[in-house]
């Protein structure tokens, strides 16, 4: 027989479900027709559906060397590649794929998929609406998920409700509504499509994890509890540590830490790299290994914020008599080894060589089962943690005015995958304006590039906002904390600001709505001070449902003579 007969044998085993007999059809064609295009495109598929990459990969770029313009081969090899991860050469290939075919619906579709991931919105969007017009239905889905990543929030609920109208049964897109009116902090509809998610495909459990999160930010914390509790009986181990994890933040909430912390150690099981340095050799410390630890490595496994408040548990360390190095963030370090010279603070390669020398190690964050059990052992915090540089502070306090000042932090820049965070830990700049006329000035100590939303404040209250020139409130936190120390009270959502304000010890009024913590560290204490950080005062009553609210009642505190700075 031909090339072409033993091709079409092959295509026909394919369809009767014989894959090794088609593989043995397609590599007789290739013998006999080492030109045969398609033979080597089928015999990639079925290779790369049975898990032979490397053949698969060979038989791919085979097809395409012969026939250049076999689109459908460029599309699959780019899948190939996207999955072996090596997501330049996917689309790589996938633009050789729109080369030859500019409609091609998969292509467009997987090409605007990545870049999704990838954060390239725009192009994502445009990609998808290609797609779209093309006539891939699927990409509906993807454009809107691509509206929402953007921000577009507004937008990509339409599309989703859209997608719903023509398929009420699409549990993704009752998901992907969901996150959206998450983030947009309709948290009724949020619920609602989370429950429809889930009760269409019951073993999607992503939707039932983000349920307890919406009914925990409504300060349901009950319903919060039995929703996690329903993720834990799932048969899916990384479900039940996001479940064991997330009834660890109710605990916590509830100051129960005995139990909090317990549940707490599962964040090491959902977060990527969790257990990177416990692969290393080096014992976890323990309790029971304090008095003789010797030279301990503590890891940083978490963001600025949270280095910083499991950071105020280090003097212990320095108590306990423990030789430790600690991984931290490259921009706090300077403070770090100012603030605790006791401790060595080091960063990139210089933890990792140091690592090898320690007896112990143990992740920052798991400090607090250590050192915080119960809620009397938080009366040992430290009113202030790190020092501001003395002569930055005195340079900024140079450049401002005597009026009194107030340093303001209003908005949480969160990653993709926490962006549902931002809404509930953000405030619009704009309600600021009522210190307009109280005779203070207000700081920017906010970072990311926010000009516009600066510039129509500005326009409003002309000189009420000032911002220290040159000031990188990104990078150079030195800057950020030297700022705070030459105010007279910080007020602030949550963010990294708060956790800096802080930890130099700053009159700090923390906001929140609905006496709602965003999170377990700002839940206050008989004071109503954060247990975490004793000059900051979380301000927040059950009436404020809008930040309107809660911005008018700050104002009339600040004028009422609370604003009397403390020295």
């Amino acid at each position: 027989m031909k090339g072409g007969d033993w091709a079409e044998r092959g295509n026909r085993k394919l369809e009767e479900g014989d894959l090794d007999g088609a593989i043995e059809c397609y590599e007789t064609a290739i013998a006999a027709d080492p030109a045969h295009a398609m033979a080597h495109y089928r015999a990639a598929l079925v290779l790369q559906h049975l898990g032979r990459h490397a053949e698969a990969d060979e038989h791919y770029g085979s097809a395409v060397e012969v026939e250049p313009e076999l689109a459908d081969a460029w599309v699959d090899w780019g899948n190939l590649a996207y999955g072996l991860g090596d997501p330049a050469a996917a689309i790589s290939r996938l633009e050789t794929a729109l080369e030859a075919v500019p409609d091609h619906r998969r292509a467009l579709h997987n090409l605007a998929t990545i870049l999704l991931a990838d954060g390239d919105f725009d192009s994502a969007r445009d990609l998808f609406e290609r797609a779209i017009a093309a006539g891939n239905a699927e990409s509906r889905l993807g454009l809107a998920n691509a509206q929402s990543a953007a921000g577009d929030l507004e937008t990509a609920v339409r599309s989703y409700e859209a997608i719903i109208a023509a398929d009420r049964g699409n549990a993704v897109a009752h998901y992907q509504l969901g996150l959206a009116l998450q983030r947009l902090g309709r948290f009724e509809g949020a619920l609602s499509h989370y429950r429809e998610a889930a009760r269409l495909r019951p073993g999607f459990l992503q939707p039932l994890v983000n349920s307890a999160q919406t009914l925990m930010d409504m300060g349901d914390l009950g319903g919060a509890e039995e929703t996690y509790r329903r993720v834990i009986g799932s048969d899916d181990p990384a479900f039940r540590a996001r479940g064991e994890f997330g009834l660890s933040q109710l605990a916590l909430r509830r100051q129960d830490f005995e139990h909090g912390w317990a549940g707490y150690e599962r964040r090491l099981d959902i977060e990527a790299d969790g257990r990177r340095w416990e692969t290393k050799g080096a014992p976890r410390l323990g309790k029971r290994d304090l008095e003789a630890a010797g030279r301990v490595a503590i890891w940083s496994e978490q963001g600025i914020g949270d280095q910083i408040l499991f950071s105020t548990l280090l003097p212990e360390v320095v108590d306990a008599g423990i030789e430790a190095v600690v991984e931290i963030d490259p921009r706090l370090a300077a403070a770090f080894r100012r603030s605790l010279p006791a401790l060595r603070f080091a960063t990139g390669t210089q933890f990792e060589e140091a690592f090898d020398r320690c007896r112990f190690q143990l992740p920052l964050g798991s400090l607090a089962q250590l050192f915080r059990p119960n809620l009397d052992s938080f009366a040992r915090q430290p009113r202030a943690l790190l020092k501001a540089d003395p002569a930055r502070v005195a340079q900024v306090r140079a450049s401002l005015d005597d009026r009194p000042k107030i340093g303001i932090s209003w908005r949480s820049i969160q990653p993709l995958a926490t962006r549902f965070l931002e809404s509930a830990k953000s405030a619009p700049l704009e309600h600021f304006g009522v210190f307009d006329g109280t005779g203070a000035t207000l700081v920017d100590l906010q970072y990311g590039d926010l000009e516009e939303e600066r510039g129509a404040f500005d326009d409003r209250h002309p000189r009420l906002r000032r911002r220290i020139a040159g000031l990188d409130a990104f990078n150079d936190l030195e800057a950020v904390m030297a700022a705070i120390e030459a105010c007279d009270l910080v007020i602030t959502t949550s963010n990294a600001t708060a956790h800096l304000a802080g930890a130099v010890g700053k009159r700090t009024w923390l906001l929140c709505l609905a006496a709602n913590p965003p999170f377990h560290y700002w839940v206050p204490g008989d004071d109503g001070h954060s247990l975490w950080y004793p000059s900051v005062e979380v301000v927040t009553d059950r009436s404020w449902r809008t930040w309107e609210a809660a911005f008018e009642a700050v104002s009339r505190r600040f004028i009422s003579g609370s604003n009397r700075p403390s020295r």
